[in-house]
């Protein structure tokens, strides 16, 4: 019970009389949002039912579970519009295979 007191004293202490009022000149301007996004991944997946790109065949044959190689990704993206509600922007990401034959693949997006 000590402990919880501790932890609600401030609460009841303080009162909105004591809240610092705010004149107009202190409130910012509201201007642009950016919210700026950068993505990176490593990794692995599972394929199914595709015997010309096999990695590592998993199962008896090539229509069977497989392993994909192993791929790179990087990414920026960018959003504009109002911080608590909804924005729009775009992305652009760029895939590598990091083993096997080489693959690169570009994907843009739309992002809200």
């Amino acid at each position: 019970m000590c402990g919880l007191s501790a932890l609600l004293f401030p609460l009841l202490v303080s009162s909105p009389a004591s809240a610092q009022s705010r004149s107009p000149a202190d409130v910012p301007e509201l201007g642009p949002y950016v919210h700026l996004i950068a993505t990176s991944s490593l990794g692995e997946s599972l394929r199914f039912n595709n015997p010309y790109r096999l990695s590592h065949q998993l199962g008896e044959s090539g229509e069977s579970l497989s392993r994909t190689p192993l791929y790179g990704n990087l990414g920026l993206g960018a959003a504009f519009g109002d911080p608590n509600g909804l924005q729009h922007g775009a992305s652009l990401q760029w895939n590598r295979a990091l083993s096997g034959l080489p693959q690169h693949v570009v994907t843009p997006a739309y992002l809200l």
